[in-house]
């Protein structure tokens, strides 16, 4: 987008003007365009913090003035004045949040952002926000979550500068000027692992039996007033399952066994709660076999040992589910259920 970027430059002002580029963020998507703004900008300073201007040269091989600026310290651009912000691991070691004095607007890169595309509506008060927080949400169990205590950090260090902030501008989604606070206060929460009256079960189903069991576990549980969602880990995009996963206090995994292991798309799904560190879980296990059922064993192995609380019954069935199986499926909704209503109240 390098040649879009200079485009849009040159219709504000002539893009040979620059005087700085700041730099909140180096992942590629944020600095990719640098070679092209230093070329048509030869004078151009490039600004960050030290670990930044590190990963300019270390990315680019730029032989181009920069300027290393530290927490707190500001820049004076002729009638505005920017001050930054060290705010690191929000998602990588360099970053740091801009924020314009003047206009009271924070420029805070990847935190508070989203996922989705936005067209001409740039604005919070221009787009439909609940479907862009729920996009926030995704984004922050992809992108962000593993590094929530961070997001901490960064919110308390903002709120004791007692800077006045009008406008919030992320590097993705929205651009927050009707309630900046409310995308603060949605990060605060996520990061805080507040607890939601929600079950999420995700199952892989190879011939419909462990279908037929998540179905029943969904009815039951609903039953009991908890909100549930499901996934079908073969068709559903795993970003949507993080996104549920987040702030629900218990998970029901379907597990079919495949070649005597546990089927691959969950074995990856388990690999990434430990990734994206989400907090630990109240786990229900159940799955269907043929002639081997190795794979509920595996997998309740793995849960505990990363330090989540595996739920009794784990329901194993062999071929497709009996009456009797049936009957411990609503057992370990009842008690999975319980747990969560305990979790919430």
């Amino acid at each position: 987008y390098a040649e879009e970027l200079i485009e849009n430059i040159n219709s504000v002002i002539d893009v040979k003007e620059l005087d700085y580029v700041i730099v909140n963020h180096l992942e590629p998507d944020h600095s990719g365009s640098l070679p092209e703004i230093v070329k048509n900008a030869p004078n151009v300073k490039i600004v960050g913090t030290n670990r930044a201007i590190d990963m300019v040269k270390s990315f680019f091989h730029l032989d181009q003035e920069t300027i290393s600026v530290r927490d707190g310290s500001s820049l004076d651009i002729g009638g505005k004045t920017l001050r930054f912000i060290e705010a690191p691991w929000l998602h990588w070691p360099e970053t740091m949040f801009t924020y314009l004095v003047e206009d009271k607007i924070l420029f805070p890169c990847d935190a508070f952002g989203s996922f989705g595309a936005l067209g001409n509506k740039i604005f919070d008060d221009e787009v439909d926000l609940e479907l862009f927080f729920s996009e926030s949400k995704r984004y922050f169990a992809t992108i962000v979550s593993k590094y929530s205590k961070f997001v901490l950090r960064a919110i308390e260090k903002v709120k004791n500068l007692g800077i006045d902030i009008e406008i919030i501008a992320p590097s993705h989604g929205p651009v927050y000027r009707k309630n900046p606070i409310k995308i603060v206060e949605l990060f605060e929460r996520w990061s805080r692992d507040v607890p939601e009256k929600r079950v999420v079960i995700v199952y892989g189903s190879m011939y419909g039996n462990t279908k037929k069991i998540a179905e029943v576990l969904e009815e039951n549980i609903n039953s009991e007033g908890i909100d549930t969602a499901v996934h079908d880990i073969s068709y559903g995009d795993i970003s949507f399952i993080l996104r549920d996963l987040l702030n629900a206090p218990a998970v029901i995994f379907g597990c079919p066994t495949y070649d005597g292991n546990i089927f691959p798309p969950l074995r990856h799904l388990v690999n990434l709660l430990e990734i994206k560190r989400l907090q630990r879980k109240i786990i229900g296990l159940f799955g269907t076999y043929a002639w081997g059922g190795n794979a509920l064993s595996q997998l309740k192995k793995i849960l505990v040992e990363m330090g989540h609380e595996v739920i009794e019954p784990i329901v194993s069935v062999k071929g497709a589910p009996t009456i009797d199986d049936l009957e411990k499926i609503k057992s370990l909704a009842k008690k999975i259920a319980s747990r969560v209503l305990n979790k919430v109240s």
